[in-house]
């Protein structure tokens, strides 16, 4: 992973641990993304779109959008067996005092383990990306 100097931001779309646009998949990654601000989100979906010979489908634009208006609705992404067969996840996102977005919580297990709990195990994944947030200076009010 890159060091980032002291104060100087870098852009999720550009690089989060590696590229988001190249790897939306994840749940922590698609919670990153629907909470991203409108221009850079549109950028990243943008970018994902053009990158030929992906080794995963990608959904049409609208479809993508809508799962990621969904994600925003709700407060978290769901995964269930779309990024590995018996695997299901949860992530939320995280926003710094000045209501950036800055990281996501998430978790995944086997599914038969997780997707019957999930309003529990989507509350967890969200109080804790809130606290979080908060141990940030996030007051929960203005987001991106």
């Amino acid at each position: 992973m890159r060091r980032t100097p002291r104060g100087t931001r870098r852009p999720l779309g550009g690089d989060a641990g590696g590229r988001l646009a190249a790897a939306p998949r994840g749940r922590g990654t698609r919670a990153l993304l629907a909470f991203l601000a409108a221009g850079e989100q549109h950028a990243v979906v943008d970018e994902l779109l053009a990158t030929p010979d992906l080794p995963y489908a990608v959904p049409p634009r609208s479809e993508l959008q809508a799962e990621l208006e969904a994600t925003r609705t709700r407060g978290y992404a769901r995964s269930d067996q779309d990024v590995t067969i018996g695997i299901a996840a949860f992530g939320s996102p995280v926003f710094n005092h000045r209501g950036e977005l800055v990281a996501a919580v998430s978790i995944s297990g086997l599914r038969e383990r997780l997707v019957d709990r999930e309003s529990e195990l989507a509350e967890l994944v969200m109080s804790t990306a809130a606290a979080i947030s908060a141990d940030l200076g996030h007051d929960g009010g203005r987001r991106g």
